[in-house]
């Protein structure tokens, strides 16, 4: 955790703040307790009303805390209307800071695979094929065949040779039914993090680069 001290000049913080990319900074004492925030609204008002050089002449000495064990959910209007949170414990030392952009980065990695698979399944061609592999599939009905489907639909030769894609077939079979296996274990919940699942990421990315070259995503 990058910190500064009170009576630390303020060009410090400057630095510490530019070379991290930081837009705030926690203040504390030798302890590591909280003595409050200096950020870069905080900054540009002690060099425009000429207040010294330290940190101290910069500094909001009440900023928004939160401690660890807090309810996140609670506390996101906080996050958004201030850009963050210093997090805290009992003793009132720092732990850590929560901004808007961490909230940011959570929302992508926990949203991203339920994009992505969507996109691919949408991009899985939708004209009508041959039902040689025992599944049917007609616009009239207003269905649609589902990514769980596709990889023995792939498998059927008479459903590849008429969707004529100049892909290898084995290929193609492989990756889509790696993707229907992480799409199932999205849908029935057997993940706490999907994002962690890396390498099936990757494998959804990867269906979707030839997908895309073949599909325009026709559907909404």
């Amino acid at each position: 955790m990058v910190t500064v001290g009170f009576d630390e000049p303020l060009s410090r913080a400057i630095t510490r703040m530019v070379q991290g990319d930081f837009s705030q900074l926690p203040v504390v004492n030798r302890n590591n307790v909280l003595r409050g925030v200096v950020t870069w609204e905080s900054i540009a008002r002690a060099q425009l009303g000429h207040r010294g050089t330290t940190i101290a002449a910069a500094l909001d000495p009440h900023p928004l805390t939160a401690q660890e064990q807090e309810e996140l959910f609670v506390r996101i209007d906080d996050v958004q209307r201030h850009g963050f949170l210093i997090v805290t414990d009992g003793d009132n030392l720092v732990l850590g800071i929560l901004t808007a952009s961490d909230l940011a980065d959570q929302l992508k990695l926990r949203v991203e695979p339920f994009i992505l698979l969507g996109e691919a399944e949408r991009r899985l061609p939708v004209d009508e094929l041959p039902t040689g592999s025992g599944v049917r599939k007609t616009r009239a009905a207003g269905e649609y065949l589902t990514l769980g489907q596709y990889p023995e639909v792939l498998k059927d030769d008479a459903c590849w040779a008429r969707l004529a894609w100049p892909y290898e077939h084995d290929d193609l079979v492989r990756r889509v039914t790696a993707v229907k296996e992480y799409r199932n274990e999205l849908a029935h919940w057997d993940m706490d993090t999907p994002e962690t699942k890396a390498e099936a990421l990757t494998e959804t990315n990867r269906l979707l680069s030839p997908l895309k070259l073949i599909n325009h995503d026709p559907r909404p």
